[in-house]
């Protein structure tokens, strides 16, 4: 399976969904902001990258948009809290192809990426 990269800068939540996603049987690379998401993506050329919008260094919409600018046909999907509907289509409009807000079940993560990519790809 090709890499997921799942990008976040809250330590405890990467090790959390980089542990559910391997045992769904993701391959997981992580990133802790977003200069580090788009060395990471440029490097490993992931399939998919699930994108924290608010993160330190670089914020996740410009980190979004420098991914696809090097490769508009890799998936990027917002992994995030921020659910009002501009962050929404901010979110879209620099690139994301779906949207996931951060379960309250994290176990119900592979599920929800599923769900996305069966409706936004």
């Amino acid at each position: 399976m090709e890499p997921v990269l799942l990008c976040d800068d809250d330590r405890r939540l990467l090790d959390l969904f980089g542990r559910i996603l391997t045992a769904a049987g993701y391959r997981v690379l992580t990133a802790a902001d977003g200069e580090e998401a788009v060395r990471v993506s440029l490097r490993e050329k992931p399939d998919l990258v699930l994108m924290d919008i608010a993160m330190p260094v670089m914020d996740g919409l410009k980190a979004t948009s420098r991914i696809k600018a090097a490769d508009p046909n890799v998936v990027i999907i917002a992994l995030t809290s921020h659910a009002l509907p501009d962050e929404v289509q901010r979110g879209l409009d620099a690139g994301c192809d779906g949207y996931i807000l951060k379960p309250e079940d994290p176990q119900d993560l592979p599920r929800q990426i599923r769900l996305c990519l069966a409706e936004d790809v």
